[in-house]
């Protein structure tokens, strides 16, 4: 302890005499910085997990001719979305930021996917923290087709240790590990204790880091390795029901269907009342005490409940404030952003939900088919396997308006109220859709059984595999050592 404590004092007087000497670290961030300002989007996000860093920088970043802001858990809500709003402006913009200095903590709830450029002025030793960093700029809704990060190290340090020898072999900077939580969890632990071990030598400590690098590799690649089998063998997936709404792609998804949708739940909810909740606005929706609680009731009967929004329900007065655009909602914390999986979006659609075999009579304009009137059925098919899929499968007369059927209904309006089909139509419309419909069974059945047959072969081979290494494990253990 008394060489420790000597050793601390050593640093703490090396410390004291920093004042007024070159910053590499500092000297490197200022470039960055200055070669961006060059570029249309000029914004850089920058990371530090301690706030006197932060501030430190800001003092640094004052006398750079450039606009900076400093985002912190300490900071009120308030005006970290103004400091957002404002690190969106475009440049020419007098009111607009240049360099945005973040915690973790500061930027959680708020992306930035208008930036392309990161700064790790440290790095964090968990690489789960490091993932959420990169997470706030490479999202849903970057425009750029790369975005940079830059990592600021000290050649020497610990740090820069554990960056070379682990934290770059394992590829966080490279790839997605979202699906290695526990591997990455006891490696920051490892990576901790192999820091803090004062008893070992630095080649000791590099020689561990080295080893932890490469059995935390193997345990990644592994995991990677059995998810790949887990969905060849099996035809599983470990895709999220969120993650493949937000890859589909449908008439139906887009915003203004599904702003149109809530809208008629709510003035169905509030009769006479008119819901402004159109594309790139934010709608006021005042609600009364017994309509809150219709709307509890509906989430709970219809979406699994929603302990915010009830909470949010329970409120008076309750007044809801609700949009389909993304940014608006990013920039206000109490903006509902209705998506496809939204509660009040599921609501809406099972309230709207049709019974029996409804028709109606529809006008469209369009040069996509030529003038007239024609018959179309619009069926729902589900497909069972290992994912089942429910798809809309619309049947015409006319295979021109059969191809795009889809287009025609979403830009439709209300037609004449008594134009009824005919009962010939009908009989003509429902024969189609009987042949089509076989024809996807037959092919549906033969590519299911040829999948299934190649999954029952994967899983024999696999089996056969574990029991010859199974076989041979008893046969090495009976030879006798010398």
């Amino acid at each position: 302890m008394d060489e420790l404590r000597k050793e601390i004092r050593t640093i703490g007087r090396l410390a004291s005499g920093l004042e007024g000497l070159p910053d590499p670290k500092v000297d490197v961030l200022h470039q960055v910085v200055t070669d961006k300002q060059s570029e249309d989007n000029n914004k850089v996000l920058v990371f530090s997990t301690f706030r006197h860093t932060l501030h430190y920088l800001e003092d640094q970043a004052r006398g750079w001719d450039i606009r900076v802001a400093v985002v912190h858990g300490a900071v009120p809500d308030n005006d970290r979305h103004s400091f957002r709003r404002r690190f969106k402006l475009p440049k020419t913009n007098p009111d607009a930021i240049d360099l945005m200095l973040c915690s973790e903590v500061g930027t959680e709830g708020l992306d930035y996917q208008f930036c392309n450029t990161l700064v790790n002025y440290d790095i964090p030793w968990n690489p789960m923290r490091i993932e959420q960093r990169i997470g706030r700029i490479d999202r849903r809704g970057q425009l750029s087709e790369s975005v940079g990060i830059i990592n600021i190290l000290t050649h020497g340090t610990i740090e820069a240790e554990i960056y070379e020898r682990c934290l770059l072999r394992i590829g966080v900077f490279h790839r997605a590990l979202g699906g290695s939580e526990k591997i990455l969890g006891d490696l920051t632990t490892e990576l901790r204790r192999i820091a803090d071990d004062l008893t070992i030598s630095e080649t000791d400590r590099q020689e561990r880091l080295r080893q932890l690098a490469d059995n935390e590799v193997a345990r990644v690649e592994e995991l990677e390795r059995l998810e790949d089998q887990q969905g060849a063998l099996l035809g599983l997936t470990t895709e999220s029901f969120e993650s493949r709404v937000a890859e589909a792609s449908s008439e139906w998804l887009e915003d203004d269907k599904i702003g149109g949708l809530v809208r008629s739940y709510f003035e169905t909810v509030l009769p006479g009342r008119r819901i402004s909740l159109r594309p790139g606005k934010v709608a006021v929706v005042r609600l009364d005490d017994d309509v809150a609680a219709q709307i509890s009731d509906d989430l709970r009967a219809y979406a699994g409940g929603d302990v915010r929004l009830e909470r949010k329900l329970r409120r008076t007065p309750v007044t809801l404030r609700l949009t389909t655009d993304a940014e608006l909602a990013a920039n206000e914390d109490d903006v509902e952003l209705l998506g496809a999986t939204h509660p009040f979006v599921l609501v809406a659609a099972e309230h709207a939900a049709l019974s029996g075999v409804p028709t109606a009579s529809l006008r469209v304009r369009s040069d996509l088919v030529p003038p007239g009137r024609y018959p179309v059925a619009v069926h729902s098919w589900t497909r069972f396997d290992a994912r089942d899929t429910l798809t809309l499968r619309y049947i015409s007369t006319d295979p021109s308006v059969e191809a795009v059927a889809d287009v025609l209904l979403a830009m439709a309006v209300d037609g004449d109220p008594q134009a009824a089909m005919g009962s010939r139509q009908g009989e003509l419309l429902e024969q189609r859709h009987h042949v089509e419909w076989e024809l996807a069974r037959d092919n549906h059945v033969t590519r299911a059984k040829a999948a299934g047959a190649q999954r029952v072969a994967s899983l024999r081979a696999q089996r056969d595999r574990q029991l010859r290494v199974v076989r041979r494990t008893p046969a090495r253990s009976a030879t006798p050592r010398s």
